[in-house]
């Protein structure tokens, strides 16, 4: 072959084998996931793909409690970062997914009187809204808020998720447009005259009288619309209800005398319904776009509906909700200075909004589901007696009541200032509104209005030395008052309050009212033991206090304790950091703390506090940080002198919203309790089909979803079987 042969055909190699380098290099950079990132909220969902080849993608998510993945189809679940994989032969393509947490769309909204505009929640879906001045801004459900009038408000979204975002709106007039000028019209060019000859002189002729100017026709009034018809009969009601007039936009029931109204059930929302009737009882089956009560009788002004917005703004009254009502209620200023609601809901109230100082009573059947409250800044100096839960946002300092069936009554602030007083049952646990984190448990006072029932209460004491029962203490029983504590509790111990002596097997047994107390254990050459004592209406024939142990010794002598935390999801001890408060006392979590400690996350779960002076504490556990991330139940530990107490104590990470832990701890083995103890969780399984069971011998129960993935519904996530516990039981999804 020649030479000039040879270099043609290596040319024309090189150039096939260049064509099928580029050729295989396109193919694989065209294999590739068709995101690279994402950013999502809760309930979110995104389908990723790989594209440029035909080969089957195998899924995961780094995460699944962030981000879950199901044959590409991703679906954010909780605030997180999480990166989604999709394995393709032996390559793996990412997208990295950040979910955020839920939010509106704005926080901060202009709009001009008469105009509107949408504000969404993303992440949770819309549970309620409300506008804190519906005279300067309304809301409706799917968040379109409509400007009335100059001025601020808040409107507030309830999410599906429990919680509250809040708009703040300002209310503009909009500006008035400038007409535009009237265009000066253009001249006319005249024309030169043509020349006239001098004529021949006239004599000047008779001058023609001015006709009488004929006067311009008078014009036509436009007819004033009628936007409001005041109603006092029921006859007049219907008919007002029933009317055609498109200009319509009020009614008016105006009756000062006895009278009754039902409004029927119907669709009114264009249409605000206002009450004026001092001695009047409405009935209300109907939806308005507002109710306004400026006056009703005592015997009340009865909600059938669902969904409507009563603002109360009448010196006195009762509004009943019925039910399977619902209602959003505002206490608003009217012509008093403070008006006094009586609310009895048997139904829902989605939100009630003091916007002014007021005087409100709750009651109606005791249910589990707590009522959401705020008092606004406008609202200090309130009162609230109620006899159903509430979980209470204090922009204001208010005074609570709670009577029997509101003792689980939960409080949130954003400024120490207005954390509520208390009084009645129970104890009130108050967190910052911002960070979640637990600033104080607010223990009621006595107040001898408030109805309770005597039960039986018993309890023992024991030798914290030798761990045998104590006879011949003295007992006592104060009422809880802020400020008492170990070392001035003597002088408030009398022979009134003195309620039993300790039998030769350390019992004692005596009858008290619901309520809070101070149980004090007294005995010569020992130091006087403290216990905070709560009684409430679910304790309704009998009461058992938690044992005592009385420490011999002087107020010099110290001990020690060794303390282990152990996470309740797993059993095993801690990674992560947590802070102690200590008080003095048993049970006691309110107050002044006597000793602050962090325990940092590289402890291992492990903290040692050595001489503390000897008695019994309460110790609290809670996040180390701004934000509340765990939760424990307070605990107690009694120190003794020159020795060292060991005790191991469990805490959770704070879970979803819609997850349920069940944690349960016994005593230990010093004090008789059983070495194991057996959780059971027993409900319906997912498909609707039978029911399912966890305990110690099927310990979890999961099942595919509609997208085929395994999901676990409920877990025996910890089986301890030597005393103490945690023994834990989740409830997943």
């Amino acid at each position: 072959m020649s030479k000039k042969m040879w270099k043609k055909l290596s040319t024309l190699l090189l150039m096939v084998v260049m064509v099928l380098t580029m050729s295989l290099s396109v193919q694989a950079a065209a294999v590739k996931m068709n995101k690279a990132k994402a950013t999502l909220y809760p309930g979110q969902k995104v389908t990723l793909k790989v594209t440029g080849t035909s080969k089957k993608a195998k899924w995961s998510s780094s995460n699944a409690k962030v981000a879950k993945v199901s044959k590409g189809k991703v679906t954010a679940v909780k605030k997180g970062k999480a990166t989604i994989k999709a394995k393709v032969g032996k390559k793996t393509y990412t997208c990295k997914i950040t979910v955020k947490a839920p939010a509106l769309s704005q926080k901060k909204l202009n709009v001009t009187v008469g105009s509107k505009a949408t504000v969404k929640l993303h992440g949770t879906k819309i549970k309620s809204v409300s506008s804190s001045n519906k005279k300067v801004a309304t809301v409706t459900k799917k968040g379109v808020i409509t400007g009335k009038k100059t001025g601020k408000c808040t409107v507030t979204f309830k999410g599906a998720n429990g919680k509250s975002y809040k708009c703040t709106v300002t209310v503009n007039v909009a500006p008035t447009a400038t007409p535009a000028p009237t265009a000066t019209p253009v001249p006319i060019a005249t024309p030169a005259p043509t020349a006239t000859p001098v004529p021949t002189a006239t004599p000047a002729p008779t001058a023609t009288p001015v006709p009488t100017a004929t006067p311009a026709p008078t014009a036509t009034p436009t007819p004033t619309p009628i936007t409001q018809q005041v109603v006092s009969t029921q006859a007049e009601l219907n008919a007002a209800l029933a009317s055609s007039n498109p200009d319509l936009k009020e009614v008016v029931i105006e009756q000062s005398g006895a009278s009754s109204f039902e409004i029927p059930k119907e669709d009114k929302s264009d249409l605000t319904l206002v009450v004026n009737a001092p001695n009047g009882e409405v009935v209300n089956n109907g939806n308005f776009k507002e109710i306004v009560i400026k006056a009703i009788a005592s015997n009340t002004f009865i909600e059938k509906a669902t969904g409507n917005n009563i603002i109360f703004q009448a010196a006195t009254g009762r509004v009943a909700i019925d039910e399977g009502a619902s209602a959003n209620i505002e206490v608003n200023k009217g012509e008093s200075e403070a008006p006094k609601l009586d609310l009895v809901n048997n139904g829902t109230v989605s939100e009630l909004t003091l916007s002014t100082k007021a005087d409100v009573n709750v009651s109606g059947k005791i249910t589990a589901t707590a009522i959401p409250v705020t008092s606004t800044a406008s609202a200090g100096g309130s009162t609230i007696s109620t006899s159903q839960n509430l979980n209470l946002k204090a922009e204001s300092k208010v005074e609570l009541t709670l009577n029997a069936g509101a003792e689980s009554t939960t409080a949130a602030v954003s400024d120490v200032a207005n954390i509520p007083d208390v009084k009645g049952l129970g104890k009130v646990q108050v967190k910052d509104s911002d960070s979640g984190k637990i600033l104080d448990t607010v223990v009621a006072e006595k107040d001898e209005n408030v109805a309770v029932n005597k039960v039986s209460v018993t309890g023992n004491v024991k030798n914290a030395g030798d761990n045998t029962a104590f006879s011949g203490a003295s007992v006592y029983l104060l009422n809880y008052v802020a400020g008492i504590n170990a070392g001035n509790v003597s002088q408030y111990l009398t022979a009134e309050n003195k309620v039993a002596d300790t039998a030769e097997d350390g019992s004692y047994a005596f009858e008290a009212e619901w309520g809070n107390y101070y149980l004090v254990v007294v005995a010569d050459g020992y130091r006087t033991a403290l216990q905070t004592v709560e009684i409430t209406s679910a304790n309704e024939n009998s009461f058992s206090c938690e044992p005592i142990s009385l420490v011999a010794g002087g107020e010099d002598e110290t001990g020690s304790v060794d303390l282990t935390f152990v996470d309740a999801a797993t059993g095993s001890v801690i990674d992560y950091a947590v802070a102690l408060e200590i008080r003095e006392g048993a049970n006691n979590v309110s107050g002044k703390v006597l000793k602050e400690i962090a325990v940092d996350a590289s402890e291992n779960g492990k903290c040692t506090i050595e001489e503390l002076p000897i008695g019994t504490y309460t110790i609290q556990v809670v996040s180390a940080d701004a934000k509340s991330e765990i939760v424990a139940a307070p605990f107690s530990v009694t120190v003794v002198s020159g020795q060292t107490v060991t005790k191991t104590f469990s805490v959770t990470r704070i879970i979803n919203d819609d997850q349920i832990r069940f944690v349960l701890r016994w005593g230990d083995e010093e004090s008789d309790a059983p070495s194991d103890l057996d959780s059971h969780l027993v409900g319906p399984k997912a498909s609707g089909n039978g029911k399912f069971h966890t305990y110690y011998s099927d310990k979890t129960y999961g099942d595919t979803d509609t997208q085929e993935n395994y999901v676990t519904y409920a877990d025996l996530d910890v089986d301890d079987t030597d005393w103490e516990g945690p023994e834990t039981t989740t409830i997943y999804k």
